[in-house]
């Protein structure tokens, strides 16, 4: 049965706060009558800092994409290893012991991409399962994770190290005729995270039971990734705002197949926005104590893939009792989601 080790999260230097965001939009926006309900917008996020890779008074300037790009690669390779690194060690694992690795990230176009990176960082072997996920976006983690836990299942004894690291700040852009992009100028933040997922218990955490993916009918067009002359940026329609609620219903009928006694005790949700983190509470039966995603959103804003594997690493500070049953969730552009279920472990 795959068990998944404590989670280890890298943050990038620049840490941002909401009135720096505020600040900024101000200035970017003087004189705009739709100024006032975009710092509306951001100071309803629930987030109170981000971290970035570059200082916000150059995420705002102009940039060509190949120089956008440029950078962006880098900070997601850098915060990958160093995450990955981070996992090893929690897990009480060498390079040479990792089978598999899935690496996840949607921010930056790069070939070879970042499993390649790790490999030759950490000093993978040269036989390693390499599997890079590039287009899942916020659901990354939950993806992630869901996927080594089949290859587990398949190969018991398999080690498969998950990264999935981001530099969403690089969709960070000003103001535009007509448009100012309020809510991901708030939201969005570089960070990266990582864990092992083994079929022995690498100290507590996580013993994944089930897996689940979901691609929410009819819905291309309610969250997106474009590329402009200035990079990557994100997009949505309202029907975002509908789409994790859509997701609620299958998710919960999945989750009763199991029997009462599987119900979650406990929820790991991606973070993605307040939003997010009230349709997943509204579609539990009875609720969910979503006090972790919370927190996450709160100190670091939305970092894609990477937050919900955060939102795991802080059960560990207030951990389950052992064999208490839970739900790991996140969701993303397709519209998808993906989850797994399973029991909390001592480790032992």
């Amino acid at each position: 049965m795959p068990y998944v080790s404590r989670p280890v999260v890298a943050l990038p230097e620049h840490r941002v706060s909401t009135g720096e965001i505020v600040a900024d939009l101000e200035r970017a926006g003087a004189g705009r009558r739709d100024l006032a309900a975009a710092v509306r917008i951001v100071r309803a996020l629930g987030v109170e800092t981000r971290y970035t890779s570059h200082p916000l008074e150059r995420l705002g300037q102009p940039e060509t994409i190949a120089d956008r790009n440029q950078w962006t690669v880098r900070a997601v390779n850098r915060l990958g290893a160093e995450a990955a690194a981070g996992a090893l060690a929690a897990a009480r694992l060498e390079a040479g012991q990792v089978d598999a690795v899935i690496a996840a990230h949607s921010s930056g176009i790069a070939m070879p991409g970042l499993s390649v990176h790790l490999a030759r960082e950490l000093g993978l072997r040269a036989d390693v399962l390499h599997v890079p996920v590039t287009q899942v976006g916020c659901a990354g983690g939950a993806w992630a994770l869901a996927l080594a836990a089949e290859l587990v299942t398949a190969r018991p004894g398999r080690r498969v190290l998950v990264v999935a690291a981001e530099a969403l700040s690089s969709c960070y852009r000003p103001a535009e005729p007509g448009h100012i992009p309020a809510m991901y100028r708030g939201l969005f933040a570089d960070g990266a995270a990582a864990a092992v997922v083994s079929s022995d218990p690498r100290g507590p955490g996580l013993r994944i039971e089930d897996t689940w993916t979901y691609l929410l009918p009819d819905s291309t067009t309610a969250y997106w990734m474009e590329v402009a002359a200035t990079g990557q940026h994100f997009d949505s329609t309202p029907a975002a705002l509908r789409a994790v609620a859509g997701c609620m219903p299958p998710l919960v009928d999945w989750l009763k197949e199991a029997g009462p006694g599987a119900w979650p005790g406990w929820v790991a949700a991606h973070p993605g926005g307040p939003r997010i983190i009230h349709s997943v509470a509204d579609g539990m039966p009875g609720g969910a104590d979503l006090r972790h995603a919370w927190s996450s959103l709160r100190e670091h804003g939305n970092p894609g893939g990477p937050a919900v594997l955060d939102v795991l690493r802080r059960l560990h500070q207030d951990p389950p009792a052992d064999g208490a049953p839970g739900l790991l969730c996140g969701f993303g552009p397709g519209f998808a989601a993906a989850a797994v279920r399973g029991r909390w472990s001592d480790g032992l």
